[in-house]
């Protein structure tokens, strides 16, 4: 399979699967799905989110808890990694990662709203800053699998 982004830590993605969120509830193969990623646009400029640990912006996201719906982690994540209340996503879809390092397949689901304001950040022990990216101006290291993502969702 052809790998269409592959970011530093060693993270391949291999497909765009165009699903409703019903499908991807009912399907049991597409799995394990890991995480939800919140892709935000304002006024026509993404949020993205500078990571401490990774020293990089990426879009927020995160592994989804015990319990959660794909839709909550979403939410959950983009509101603890910026401090963005957003709660009317549209589902996107889901991606087919390889994760080189541990030698496994996994799937992450993506969220996409349009917002006309953005609150203020509260740095985090994650994340130390945000912005409203225009995905063509040079900020330093981005993850290439979460723009790729967007470029796919953007596309379809």
């Amino acid at each position: 399979m052809k790998v269409l982004a592959e970011n530093k830590s060693g993270q391949q993605l291999l497909e765009y699967k165009k699903v409703t969120e019903k499908d991807l509830l009912e399907s049991t193969e597409i799995r394990p799905v890991t995480s939800s990623f919140a892709f935000v646009r304002c006024y026509g400029k993404y949020l993205v989110a500078h990571n401490k640990w990774r020293n990089q912006w990426e879009f927020p996201a995160g592994k989804i808890e015990e319990g959660e719906t794909y839709r909550e982690c979403a939410v959950r994540e983009l509101f603890e990694e910026t401090n963005q209340k957003i709660r009317d996503f549209q589902f996107k879809g889901v991606f087919k990662i390889y994760d080189k390092k541990k030698e496994e397949i996994r799937y992450r689901t993506a969220y996409f709203a349009d917002i006309d304001h953005i609150d203020d950040f509260k740095e985090n022990d994650e994340m130390e800053d945000i912005m409203l990216w225009d995905l063509k101006s040079h900020i330093g290291d981005f993850d290439e699998v979460d723009k790729k993502m967007l470029e796919l969702i953007l596309l379809n």
